[in-house]
């Protein structure tokens, strides 16, 4: 109750927060049925601060730092697969994507300006854009061009998607 985030699970509901809404707030979850990715946020009707947060089903971690930029789920933080994608600012507040798995974090981008998240695959792999190009971050591999940030994408049997105008195009390996 409040602003906290529940899992419904084999008949049963789970409390993963339990904080009290006079203080944060948890909204907007996103999961891929393993993690549990939310902002974790000030109350309303003030200046809010805000972090990207991560619930296993065991325990919560806290992604971010507090920032007075709100993170838009899908955008800013997504989840497939056990893999958790995230934006995180830097010391210059430009949004650096970060992938986290079980075995840890990496950052993937370290760009000058602020990056977002296009998709995540259930292989971890990660389509971003930053500026006017789509980048594609796989897990084990360099971070790759791909070319124009044109289109909205999806993730359909493991593959990547553009859907642009009344085209469909795939990104391919």
């Amino acid at each position: 109750l409040g602003y906290n985030i529940y899992r419904w699970r084999s008949g049963s509901i789970e409390a993963l927060t339990n904080d009290a809404p006079a203080t944060l707030w948890n909204t907007y979850p996103v999961t891929d049925g393993v993690n549990v990715v939310y902002r974790k946020h000030t109350p309303c009707c003030g200046t809010r601060t805000y972090s990207i947060a991560m619930h296993d089903g065991a325990n919560e971690t806290i992604l971010t730092a507090a920032t007075v930029t709100e993170p838009s789920p899908g955008r800013q933080y997504a989840a497939a697969g056990g893999y958790v994608a995230y934006a995180a600012e830097d010391t210059a507040t430009a949004a650096q994507i970060w992938r986290r798995d079980s075995g840890g974090e990496q950052p993937l981008t370290f760009f000058g300006s602020s990056s977002n998240i296009d998709a995540i695959a259930p292989d971890g792999t990660v389509l971003l854009t930053n500026g006017q190009k789509r980048y594609r971050a796989a897990p084990g591999s360099a971070l790759q061009a791909i070319g124009s940030s044109l289109g909205r994408v999806i993730v359909r049997d493991g593959k990547f998607l553009v859907l642009l105008d009344r085209s469909v195009l795939e990104v391919g390996p």
